[in-house]
């Protein structure tokens, strides 16, 4: 039994049916289509009630009128700078790494060890940030 959307797959839906023990990583080098077909599979099944970050992110606005596509910006910021690691792989999965790193070239502004975070794990270069750019062209006041 193969999956119709996973042609190229072979028969990793049949063996995921079947409950035999799938080794992903072998499945992934083989066939690279699979990290993208769980990408989207994660971003159209995840929804709204199911999306549960920490209390202490979002005590200044109302959770309920928050959306993932169009506070991402928002979101994301959030999580970086005060998230827990449950928060970052919640958008880890909801985003992948290069859309995270695509929201946050655009952040006004990041906490230094979130950009350094960020920068790192998707392999980036820190100068292509906004908010290093911003930092950078308003230095701080001399320390006297």
């Amino acid at each position: 039994m193969n999956c119709p959307t996973l042609r190229c797959c072979g028969n990793f839906w049949a063996e995921a049916v079947s409950g035999t023990k799938l080794d992903l990583r072998k499945i992934i080098e083989k066939n690279s289509c699979i990290h993208n077909f769980l990408y989207t599979f994660v971003k159209k099944t995840m929804k709204k009630e199911d999306v549960k970050f920490s209390e202490n992110l979002f005590w200044d606005v109302d959770k309920d009128e928050l959306d993932m596509d169009k506070h991402k910006e928002f979101i994301v910021e959030r999580v970086l700078d005060y998230g827990f690691m449950e928060d970052w792989l919640l958008i880890k999965e909801y985003y992948s790494l290069a859309g995270l790193a695509e929201i946050a070239k655009n952040i006004r502004s990041l906490m230094p060890k979130s950009l350094s975070f960020i920068s790192n794990i998707t392999n980036t270069q820190i100068t292509d940030y906004r908010c290093y750019k911003l930092a950078q062209s308003n230095p701080p006041h001399w320390n006297f």
